[in-house]
């Protein structure tokens, strides 16, 4: 055992802090020494070095079988553990919280896995957890990485725009929650819209006319997207015509082209009366 040198205090605190260090480097043999010496210094904490203690055994476990049998052991399910486990709000079993996230993370990328896979679906991706470590441009990064080589997964777009919010690019946010809600309106993941006045517009309008209606009332963007859309209902169909009729007299009358923009405002006037005054309400007043 390592005999005090220090006042009992400080090297109790000296010698746990050196054991979570050692632990979230996933040296467990190293950790548990130094959890061992503490309880056997008979001077208290004793509930904390064991708490520490199992936290180690447990661990250790998972990542041994993950390291030695990534197929049949995944981080998928290190992660379902993680999600389970009781780690409280002790400073030390935090730090090894984090590490395990990382550890998690790393292991999806290196094997070019973009969904975690849990209960027999994908319900988180690993940039949940870079945005759980606040590591939002590399979040932001894997992202778009995705978008690039699967342009047909539009829900990734809600979780583009949530690391936007989350990082203060609040402006890149806007357009991708419209752009995700012109694509995908019907199978919304609340959560990731972290925009209260984009949350409050939906409770209003549905989330079919949001794009729309945010324009109009400057909530959000008007965005030009050129993927095709896949409807998921008929109103969404025609939300989207409505959106385009917008988009459309807003463009002519940039160009002043005013036949155009006047044909766009009959169609919008016709197809959807309630967004047309809205609109026309809007021109009035910036010609005012």
């Amino acid at each position: 055992m390592n005999e005090p040198q220090l006042p009992l205090f400080d090297w109790v605190t000296t010698v746990m802090s050196e054991g979570y260090r050692k632990l979230a480097a996933f040296q467990f043999d190293e950790a548990e020494e130094y959890f061992r010496d503490v309880h056997q210094a008979d001077q208290g904490g004793e509930e904390e070095v064991d708490k520490a203690l199992s936290a180690s055994s447990f661990w250790r476990s998972l990542v041994e079988q993950n390291r030695e049998n990534p197929d049949t052991f995944s981080a998928d399910k290190i992660y379902e553990e993680l999600r389970r486990y009781e780690f409280g709000n002790m400073p030390g079993l935090l730090q090894l919280k984090k590490a395990l996230l990382e550890y998690i993370a790393d292991c999806l990328i290196s094997d070019d896995r973009f969904y975690i896979h849990i209960d027999g679906r994908d319900s988180e991706t690993v940039t949940d957890l870079l945005m759980e470590l606040r590591q939002y441009k590399k979040a932001e990064k894997l992202i778009l990485h995705r978008i690039e080589h699967h342009p047909d997964d539009v829900q990734i777009r809600y979780s583009l725009a949530q690391i936007q919010w989350l990082s203060k690019q609040q402006g890149e946010a806007r357009k991708n929650y419209a752009r995700a809600l012109l694509h995908d309106p019907c199978q919304v993941p609340f959560h990731r819209i972290l925009y209260q006045q984009l949350n409050n517009l939906i409770e209003g309008v549905g989330t079919e006319m949001a794009p729309a209606y945010g324009w109009v009332r400057g909530v959000l963007p008007l965005v030009l997207s050129r993927q095709e859309v896949t409807y998921c209902s008929g109103t969404h169909r025609r939300a989207v015509d409505c959106y385009r009729l917008l988009y459309q007299a807003d463009k002519a009358l940039k160009k002043n082209d005013l036949d155009s923009c006047v044909e766009h405002r009959k169609n919008l006037k016709a197809e959807a009366p309630e967004l047309y005054d809205e609109y026309f309400s809007l021109l009035t007043k910036r010609h005012k």
